[in-house]
């Protein structure tokens, strides 16, 4: 097991899971909020102060839509009073200008992440619901012209993994300067649209490739889980017609060890796609205390040092040297620590 930080460096908060939309990719509740008591205002000032103490460096204000919260202010005001750098994850749909204006004075100049799965109306509403493309674009260019630094997220699916370079081009018009390429993950309410939403192998394939060309255009501006993802398809393709036979490396799931994530009932999380591996309630106990205790995280700290030759899946790929052995989630979902991502690109290829 790796050496353990004392806390973690960065947490997302979810202050709440209620949301303005009901994106049928959420890894989250979709907008739903969970079953029994979540925290209110003053606790959650309490949980800022608490990160404070265990000295995480940074915290991400997450939701559900975090902006539907009328106390959100108060939340993001205390993390910059503790002095800890301060993100936001929206939609955007709520920032209005004098909201953009409130974030540039935070400061929030390097931290603001917004939800972007579409160039077009049809795609993105196609996700995200009727209505919601042109109130995205009008929060983002409130953001710009309050002067902020925006990135875009972008979850890959069915619907979009045909137009990666015009949300690109879409995003650069509109002055953002980071776009992130995430994978979809059908967890929390994505589960219950991943026959709608997951693309079959010619579209992944066809993405894939379109991926790593957009990536030498876009160098300097394009990043993401799917495109580290593109790069181990390339090389899959290339040991194969050489023959090659690696040496395996080890889990790289990076959860619980330098980052964690909080629910919002107070639950400590590994990370917001493990979203039901509970650690411990901040309200029942310090963060610091569940970081180092917790029988969840040491079982995930420990994974560290498993060759991916262990997974009986991973032993005879021909990357396992270079793939870190994918996200934790499939096997959680299962109820085990140790076992394949189950939605391994590699696998679903293979299959199809």
């Amino acid at each position: 097991m790796p050496k353990i930080l004392s806390a973690p460096l960065t947490v997302a908060i979810s202050i709440t899971t209620l949301c303005n939309l009901r994106c049928k990719h959420c890894f989250s509740t979709g907008g739903e909020p969970l079953e029994g008591r979540n925290l209110d205002r003053d606790e959650w000032l309490k949980v800022v102060d608490d990160l404070a103490a265990a000295k995480v460096f940074s915290v991400t204000i997450s939701g559900g839509e975090p902006l539907v919260v009328p106390w959100f202010r108060d939340v993001a005001q205390r993390v910059v009073q503790n002095k800890m750098s301060c993100g936001l994850n929206t939609n955007a749909l709520l920032v209005d200008s004098e909201m953009a204006k409130w974030l540039k004075g935070l400061p929030m100049n390097d931290r603001v992440s917004v939800s972007f799965d579409g160039s077009r109306e049809e795609t993105y509403e196609m996700l995200r619901g009727k209505g919601t493309f042109k109130k995205a674009l009008a929060g983002i260019e409130n953001l710009m012209k309050a002067g902020l630094r925006v990135r875009l997220f972008c979850v890959v699916n069915r619907f979009n993994c045909m137009e990666l370079e015009d949300i690109i081009k879409a995003g650069l018009e509109l002055g953002c300067r980071n776009i992130e390429f995430n994978t979809f993950y059908p967890t929390g309410c994505g589960s219950t649209f991943e026959e709608e939403l997951q693309p079959d192998s010619e579209q992944l394939k066809a993405a894939f490739e379109n991926a790593l060309v957009l990536e030498e255009k876009y160098k300097d501006v394009i990043r993401g889980v799917f495109l580290k993802q593109a790069n181990l398809y390339r090389q899959s393709l290339q040991r194969t017609a050489k023959g090659s036979s690696p040496s395996p490396a080890r889990i790289g799931c990076g959860a619980g060890l330098k980052n964690a994530a909080i629910r919002s009932d107070g639950t400590l999380v590994p990370c917001e796609i493990l979203w039901r591996a509970g650690c411990g309630n901040v309200l029942e106990q310090c963060v610091q205390n569940i970081w180092q205790s917790s029988d969840m995280l040491k079982s995930l700290r420990n994974l560290a040092g498993v060759p991916l030759s262990e997974i009986e899946v991973c032993k005879d790929c021909n990357i396992n040297d270079i793939c870190d052995g994918g996200c934790r989630s499939g096997p959680l979902s299962r109820g085990e620590m140790l076992g394949t991502d189950v939605h391994c690109w590699k696998i679903r290829l293979e299959k199809e």
